[in-house]
């Protein structure tokens, strides 16, 4: 902990605390935040920055892959006349700030 003001904000696009320090806001792993950086896929999406503090491991595998109106950057692709969900360039789930809403939707409150 560095003593500052544990708030977050948005800055240039990402979510973080205002300090840089992940443990200042809370988001060192527990039941809403894992961080995995020794596992052989990490970073496992196209895009991700693994210099970046705050990917979240927690949903590894995205629950809302089955939901249609997930809010993730999703496309679709066919393959042999099946429609299939394509997600790789999704960082929904491993944003620390989308637990809640994640949640939500699990339990149909969304």
């Amino acid at each position: 902990m560095c003593g500052s003001e544990a708030r977050l904000e948005v800055k240039r696009g990402r979510f973080g605390p205002v300090c840089g320090n992940w443990e200042c806001s809370g988001m060192e792993n527990s039941y809403k935040y894992f961080e995995n950086r020794e596992c052989r896929y990490f970073p496992c999406h196209s895009g991700a920055d693994p210099d970046t503090a705050g990917f979240n491991c927690l949903f590894c595998y995205c629950p809302l892959y089955h939901m249609e109106n997930c809010p993730g950057n999703k496309s679709y692709k066919e393959t042999d006349g099946r429609k299939i969900k394509v997600c790789t360039g999704c960082s929904f789930p491993h944003r620390p700030e989308s637990y809640e809403l994640i949640m939500r939707m699990l339990k149909g409150m969304n």
